[in-house]
């Protein structure tokens, strides 16, 4: 017995052989309607003609309506999901977060040392020489960067220390009083700790070469080591380092309470992240040091800008990079406030040493430009831009070619800027090449 309903949607009558299940899903056959079987009441029944004489033809199969069976939805296993997500992100950390953890934490290790120099030492410099082993074809460029006494008195605290001074050493740091001569602090940075490396030359006078110095172990890695820059003169060397190194000391127990850890301010700290840097902080010997460079330029009038500037800062900084695409370059005053550091900064952008004005650079400004071959600069100032970042304004730029570089290197990465007084284009001055003396 067959049995029929009206489809509710369009009333079609819809044939069955079998009165589906109560709640089943049924489809129409002519407008697709889907909706839920009723129940048994609701479908009527056909009743065929039994008579064989009158039998009629086997009508035509007509299509059977749809039957939708619902399944359970499976569920995701939850754990699963977290572990796919968790391997993920582990992935994301470790490809891309990593990398700067360990540039994060090498630049604070750093700015940790410097805030140990004594308030009188306004002269630091700095080499990441691990960043710079990972650079292929710097050798060469890294040895000039730090003189042969720093060289011998590691070499003689290696030896002591059972060090190897071609692969130990990780950073290198000096510190001196500009202007005048004095007693440098140089510290040597291991890859590896080493407690006791020294033994009983801790706090004695070493010796290298004709250098004498006395050197402490402030950590496992760190050594700091007091050198002696007057050996003609008659006085008690090892008294004098052992009260530097003393104060060194007593800096790196606590934070210091005279200045030293902020003083290299914003502008120094943006310094540090350079493989090769230096720090000049204006006062002292050295109040006056950056705006007697400027004053050369002082009758070109479109540069007042950069001399206002001079003569306000607080800071001088000057920091490169090498990597595989080539050289980047900084350079930057720590001013007073962030607006004089903007102001700085619109004034060089739109200057004739910036992007914002075509006019000729000024005459006693490219006189003191002119030690900086023209070809072999062009790069450099193509990429020059100007930047401000609270109380410091900078410049950045960068250079490819290693070979056309090396005046820029030699201007950035001066060992003498701070040994006194100079006129910009003058030895050792603010801005000015390398001049003679000892390095440090």
């Amino acid at each position: 017995m067959a049995f029929d309903l009206r489809c509710p949607e369009c009333k079609a009558k819809l044939r069955f052989e079998e009165i589906p299940k109560r709640g089943e899903t049924i489809a129409c056959t002519k407008c697709d309607h889907e909706f839920r079987a009723p129940g048994r009441d609701s479908f009527t029944a056909i009743v065929e003609d039994a008579k064989e004489e009158k039998k009629p033809e086997e009508p035509k199969k007509k299509k059977q309506p749809k039957q939708i069976i619902t399944k359970e939805r499976e569920h995701f296993n939850p754990i699963l999901l977290l572990a796919i997500v968790g391997g993920a992100m582990l992935f994301l950390i470790l490809a891309l977060f990593v990398p700067w953890a360990v540039f994060i934490a090498t630049a604070a290790q750093t700015e940790n040392i410097v805030a140990t120099v004594p308030i009188e030492y306004n002269v630091i410099r700095g080499v990441n020489i691990k960043a710079m082993k990972n650079v292929p074809n710097v050798k060469s460029q890294q040895d000039k960067i730090y003189d042969a006494t720093a060289l011998g008195v590691f070499s003689a605290i290696a030896t002591k220390a059972g060090l190897d001074k071609d692969a130990d050493l990780s950073y290198y740091i000096c510190a001196k009083r500009g202007g005048k001569p004095g007693l440098p602090i140089m510290y040597f940075l291991m890859k590896d700790g080493k407690s006791g490396a020294l033994g009983d030359a801790e706090n004695t006078v070493m010796r290298s070469s004709n250098t004498r110095f006395v050197a402490v172990q402030l950590t496992g890695r760190l050594i700091a080591a007091c050198v002696d820059e007057y050996p003609n003169q008659p006085y008690d060397f090892a008294a004098a380092a052992k009260q530097v190194l003393a104060k060194v000391k007593e800096n790196q127990g606590s934070r210091p309470t005279d200045g030293t850890a902020d003083r290299i301010g914003v502008m120094g700290k943006i310094a540090l992240r350079g493989q090769v840097w230096s720090i000049i902080v204006l006062n002292g010997d050295l109040k006056d040091y950056l705006g007697a460079s400027a004053a050369v330029i002082k009758e070109d009038s479109n540069m007042s800008g950069l001399i206002s500037g001079c003569e306000k800062a607080k800071v001088l900084c000057t920091w490169t990079s090498y990597g595989s695409a080539g050289i980047r370059f900084g350079a930057g005053l720590e001013m007073p406030t962030a607006d004089d550091a903007r102001s700085l900064k619109e004034s060089m952008k739109n200057g004739p040493l910036g992007k914002g004005d075509e006019s000729e650079v000024p005459n006693k400004t490219k006189q003191a430009i002119s030690f900086l071959n023209p070809k072999e600069a062009g790069e450099f100032f193509q990429f020059l831009e100007y930047k401000s970042v609270g109380p410091a304004a900078y410049l950045t730029s960068q250079m490819g070619n290693l070979g056309k570089a090396n005046q820029g290197l030699e201007l950035f990465n001066n060992s003498m800027r701070g040994s006194g007084v100079s006129p910009l284009g003058g030895g050792g001055g603010g801005f000015g090449p390398p001049g003679g003396g000892r390095g440090g």
